[in-house]
């Protein structure tokens, strides 16, 4: 885990689509994307529900971002 991780985490739960959290922090959407999912494999669960509206905290997500 990253201090990175942790920010994008953050940025994408607030905007609820990783292209709008990618245009805040000023990186590509894959960017982002890629580093969520393998902060996901890292930790061994789910942090984001993703639907074509965009992304959702999972309960597992909500307890990681809690403790930042």
């Amino acid at each position: 885990m990253e201090i990175r991780d942790l920010m994008y985490l953050e940025a994408s739960a607030a905007a609820g689509n990783f292209t709008r959290a990618a245009r805040s922090l000023r990186i590509n959407t894959s960017t982002i994307s890629r580093r969520v999912g393998r902060f996901e494999d890292e930790l061994g669960l789910a942090l984001f529900e993703r639907g074509h509206s965009g992304v959702r905290l999972t309960s597992g997500g909500k307890a990681v971002l809690a403790q930042i």
